[in-house]
């Protein structure tokens, strides 16, 4: 049985090459980029692109994580060490469709919209790994190019929300273009709507944030790393994939 997705990444996603991080929009056939087999058994290697697609209007989710180093106790990680972590830049995100795959330590391959706090993801560094922390749709508003991200700051002070502060959600507002241009807006955390001197509010919708999306095919295997601290993602647009390597 095989399976055809369009798991893919918004450009300014950076993939691991031979000549370093590249744009996954500016990715060309022939490019070397960091792979290794599906399987997850086997070296990492260099493989050539054979093909790039991409794909307009695709939904765009975020996963938050925390880069952390792979014999942590995971168990002793609460949300005030964790919030530490976020203090010292150990907190990232990335975005994609919400059904591109990652490899779960333990599990095998998942979609992003199907992972779960506190799963590990792997990266290229065996002993550097991902602490998945949130899963969340990338929000539309109300003014075009402009989307919103759920504030992990809402997770945080979930116990505090309706007691020690008000009972109120939090976003981060981001001007992100179909070229990869990207630019935040306003200072942090921000309620909803964004008030900005001199311009109109912008309001969260209740609607997942749509751009053009791209994704690549690599020879041998169909796999690649992405972001500094390359992790490692699957590819189930460009051929058929068998469906055991799915969920």
């Amino acid at each position: 049985m095989y399976v055809k997705q369009k798991g893919c990444f918004p450009a300014g996603t950076r993939i691991l090459t031979d000549q370093g991080l590249v744009p996954i929009q500016d990715i060309k056939v022939g490019d070397m980029v960091l792979s290794k087999p599906e399987s997850g058994k086997g070296e990492l290697c260099y493989k050539p692109v054979i093909r790039t697609v991409s794909y307009e209007n695709q939904e765009v989710w975020e996963l938050t994580y925390f880069q952390i180093k792979a014999n942590t106790d995971i168990s002793k990680l609460n949300k005030g060490k964790l919030l530490q972590l976020s203090k010292k830049g150990q907190m990232n995100t990335i975005m994609a469709t919400p059904n591109h795959p990652f490899w779960v330590n333990g599990i095998g391959w998942r979609r992003l919209d199907e992972l779960q706090n506190g799963q590990i993801l792997q990266t290229r560094d065996t002993d550097i790994v991902i602490l998945v922390f949130s899963v969340q749709p990338r929000y539309k508003t109300d003014k075009p190019f402009i989307a919103a991200s759920y504030s992990p700051r809402n997770i945080f002070d979930a116990d505090k929300k309706g007691f020690d502060m008000d009972n109120v959600d939090y976003y981060f507002f981001l001007e992100q273009h179909p070229d990869g241009y990207r630019k935040y807006i306003g200072i942090g955390d921000s309620r909803n709507p964004l008030i900005i001197k001199e311009h109109d509010p912008i309001y969260v919708l209740n609607e997942t944030f749509s751009t053009t999306a791209f994704n690549l095919e690599i020879a041998d295997h169909q796999t690649y790393f992405i972001t500094e601290k390359g992790l490692w993602v699957h590819n189930t647009s460009c051929v058929d994939t068998p469906s055991d390597l799915l969920p």
